[in-house]
């Protein structure tokens, strides 16, 4: 199968194209090295839930792309969508005091 794929000057920025509505992507790797399947498979649900709730919260469409560790596989939901939050520039929204992310 053959696809035309669009090409962009600036990268993690997706390209303009007439016609095609953009949306920010996701794309998620984890090795077997990061730990056991189950924990493997619980961050990418955990990464993917994240980004459900904050796609809309970012400024223009880009592609995400998420290579785990080790160290980032025990990380809570929370934590983690803390992480993702503060590497993609997004305000935490507060409420009662307390950080909550989802």
């Amino acid at each position: 199968m053959v696809t035309n794929r669009l090409q962009s000057d600036t990268p993690g920025r997706l390209p303009q194209a007439e016609g095609i509505a953009l949306q920010s992507r996701l794309g998620i790797t984890v090795g077997r090295k990061a730990g056991p399947s189950v924990k493997r498979n619980r961050f990418k649900r955990r990464v993917r839930e994240w980004f459900r709730h904050h796609r809309d919260r970012l400024r223009e469409p880009v592609d995400i792309i998420v290579i785990a560790r080790r160290p980032g596989i025990d990380l809570g939901l929370v934590e983690l969508g803390e992480h993702l939050s503060r590497l993609l520039g997004l305000d935490a929204p507060q409420v009662a005091g307390k950080a909550q992310d989802f």
